[in-house]
């Protein structure tokens, strides 16, 4: 049976309903433009994921607001939205692979010492200037410098280095440091230490940013999101073939027709999709600036427990409650090979794991975090040797056989679901090479270009880029995906700044 075609005129089409596109479509919405959203997924959110259990709200994306100095965590103070604030190397009690509790003073020292690697960490990459040096290059030096003629020290510091590598894999979720540009460490040290969480479901920002009164009290309604609706051509029509210029079709056959359409899915949907989504094609140097561009990848493995059996761990250095429980693996316990580039060929995925987190929202709850290719393994395999492995891996570290399996076992799937492919993006040494940056993944491409004119009679694009990949700053945060929305709807906006009529045609 044939699919019907429908065609539904309307000005903007926004793709991908994550926070980037709801922030574009409201804005675009309140300023008068006639907007639809088009979502794969069957719900809002992209990688805002707030899951509800039986015991509560769970996390599967983001679920923090990093950072204090930018308007996401204005915006959360001042509508009192925040919850508790938390430093987590101040909650956190480290856990050795015999057994033991790492001391006080073992922890001050491992502090001290990951302080001083990260300071000619920082250092090496100020004078960098070009971005194309990777971190895992900078570190491997550091490692060979600081390597000691004693077999057990030197050990000692082969596994602080271990811990930094994991710390730093949980930034940007690549498979190899190797693969990060320096780059992305110089650019994070602006953003703070603390980590602030929503006293409510981190999507709900969503229904706050679509209310929010930017102009005119213009709410946009969620009717205009068109849910479970996948697309899979963005084609440009020819010059003075009537009708809008840019076409929209979905998987079910529906075509959209627009003016001008914003894409805001992942920079891993656009890896995919470079070659098959545009016709005609992206310009040469878009599609070099897409495949440039790094793209990592997180996982979450939730475990749900009858009674929190941690909460009696006592470790001497932990300020309040016990927040996380971080892992100080033996780099040498599993006989672990690597290639030159840092990448380990033999490894148990649970290897990849740097903590597990205690839930602020269900206290029996404990969310494993892992990064790169071992999050892909993680999710094809059966939940029962996910909850299998991880109980081993917390009895091994506390030195406890009788720790019990979890009542339950939730995981994310963001390699899995092609409606993502990884999770956010980090500064690559490749694009960092050729000189690429996300203001070039933000620059709209101009092979596409639309047929209606602006006010002052200039030819505007076809085609624009949101995400929280095109923000130079704020890259891989909610924040920096929210403020790309607005910068694109004001960008349209700006174009037809004095124009009368947005909702209709424009001639």
């Amino acid at each position: 049976m044939e699919k019907t075609q429908k065609t539904l005129p309307v000005k903007v089409v926004v793709v991908g309903a994550g926070a980037a596109g709801i922030a574009a479509a409201s804005k675009l919405y309140q300023h008068g433009f006639d907007v639809v959203v088009l979502e794969a997924e069957d719900r809002i959110g992209g990688r805002i994921h707030s899951h509800r259990t039986d015991q509560g709200w769970i996390e599967l994306g983001a679920q923090w607001i990093h950072g204090e100095e930018h308007w996401l965590y204005d915006f959360a103070e001042q509508q009192q939205l925040l919850g508790r604030s938390a430093v987590l190397s101040k909650e956190t009690g480290i856990l050795a692979q015999n057994g033991n509790q790492i001391t006080g003073e073992k922890r001050a020292g491992l502090q001290s010492a990951i302080n001083e690697i990260c300071d000619k960490l920082s250092a090496e990459g100020l004078q960098d200037v070009s971005y194309g040096t990777s971190i895992g290059e900078i570190l491997s030096k550091l490692r060979a410098e600081t390597r000691a003629e004693d077999k057990d020290q030197n050990k000692e510091v082969g596994i602080i280095y271990d811990w930094i590598n994991r710390y730093l894999k949980i930034d940007c979720g690549a498979d190899s440091l190797h693969d990060v540009s320096i780059q992305m460490y110089v650019d994070e040290s602006c953003i703070g230490n603390y980590n602030h969480r929503l006293n409510f479901p981190y999507v709900l920002i969503l229904d706050h940013l679509r209310s929010l009164s930017l102009v005119d009290d213009r709410f946009m309604p969620l009717d205009l999101v068109k849910l479970e609706t996948p697309v899979c051509a963005i084609r440009m029509k020819k010059m003075n073939s009537g009708g809008s210029p840019v076409e929209v079709q979905t998987e079910d056959g529906e075509t959209f027709q627009a003016d001008h359409v914003i894409v805001t899915v992942s920079l891993g949907v656009l890896k995919k999709q470079v070659n098959k989504w545009f016709s005609p094609p992206l310009s040469q140097r878009k599609q070099d600036i897409i495949e440039s561009m790094g793209f990592g990848l997180i996982g979450k493995v939730v475990l749900h427990y009858e009674e929190p059996f941690w909460r009696d761990w006592k470790f001497d250095y932990v300020e309040g409650d016990l927040r996380a429980i971080a892992l100080y693996w033996d780099e040498e316990a599993d006989a672990l090979q690597t290639d030159p580039e840092g990448r380990y060929i033999s490894r148990p995925w649970y290897r990849a794991i740097r903590s597990f987190l205690v839930c602020f929202s269900q206290p029996n709850t404990l969310i494993a975090f892992l990064a790169g290719s071992q999050v892909r393994e993680m999710e094809q395999l059966p939940e029962e040797q996910v909850a299998q492995d991880l109980t081993e891996v917390l009895r091994t570290f506390r030195g406890d056989p009788a720790i019990p399996l979890p009542k339950s076992v939730l995981r994310s799937n963001w390699a899995t679901n092609k409606n993502f492919c990884g999770t956010y993006s980090y500064p690559s040494t490749d694009s960092g090479a050729k000189g690429f940056s996300p203001v070039d993944l933000a620059e709209p491409d101009w092979s596409y270009i639309s047929t209606k004119t602006s006010a002052h009679h200039g030819l505007v694009p076809g085609l624009l880029f949101a995400g929280e990949a095109t923000h130079p700053k704020y890259f891989s945060m909610v924040h920096g995906a929210i403020l790309s929305g607005w910068r694109e709807a004001d960008r349209l906006s700006e174009l037809y700044e004095h124009t009368k009529n947005r909702t209709a045609s424009l001639t």
